[in-house]
């Protein structure tokens, strides 16, 4: 979707690491119907801050090195595209100001304060759909830049920790690819369902596991470097 968000970034000045869960519900109102759902933004958040790093290379390109903020670009609404088009730059701040507000939150609490770290999902009503829009959110992030995931999914324990993820996935929101290959497809639903509920519980822990992955990488490929 072609949005003046990039340009609409709000400067770090302007940031107050205010969470979504702190929104008003005026405020709320104003900005949900232009955006993607908030847990889908807070899964996409997620993933783009606990990334591994792109190792230095001679074939990254500016395109890569900018690749950070592209998330932003995803945040849209599709269903109201026409009106998120129509959107003035002053407009654009107004609602892209929410958006980088709490990811300063979720960056501060996962490499900050790791202790505090919660999805956005236990106030976003139903909690099961609230945490399949997480997840779903958290695969796009990942796509964002997947060459630096490819370790992580070759990892026999980083890669269980993603699977506990995707297994929150919808079945009719999996990618065909990963909906032939899930382990889930053949899972009767009342285990799948089960299944689900602990990972919501487990959820933060599994974030914090796997950003600690991902900084394991990081330290092996500096010291490879």
């Amino acid at each position: 979707m072609d949005t003046q968000a990039g340009a609409a970034m709000p400067t770090p000045a302007e940031m107050t690491g205010r969470s979504f869960a702190l929104l008003g519900p005026a405020e709320r109102d104003r900005i949900a119907p232009l955006l993607r759902p908030l847990p889908w933004i807070d899964g996409l958040i997620a993933a783009v801050v606990i990334a591994p790093s792109t190792p230095d290379a001679p074939e990254t390109t500016k395109e890569q090195v900018e690749a950070a903020l592209d998330w932003l670009d995803f945040i849209w609404s599709e269903e109201h595209e026409a009106a998120v088009e129509q959107l003035t730059l002053p407009q654009s701040v107004e609602i892209v100001s929410p958006v980088m507000d709490h990811y300063c939150h979720v960056a501060n609490a996962l490499l900050d304060a790791p202790d505090t770290y919660r999805p956005y999902i236990a106030d976003a009503g139903d909690p099961a759909e609230a945490a399949a829009q997480w997840a779903d959110g958290f695969r796009i992030g990942i796509t964002l830049d997947p060459e630096p995931w490819r370790p992580l999914f070759a990892d026999k324990d980083a890669l269980s920790l993603l699977v506990v993820i995707f297994s929150l996935l919808r079945d009719e929101e999996m990618p065909e690819e990963m909906r032939s290959q899930s382990p889930f497809r053949d899972m009767p639903a009342d285990r799948r369902t089960q299944m689900r509920r602990s990972a919501i519980e487990m959820l933060p822990e599994i974030v914090l596991a796997l950003h600690d992955h991902a900084l394991e990488r990081d330290e092996r490929d500096g010291e490879d470097a």
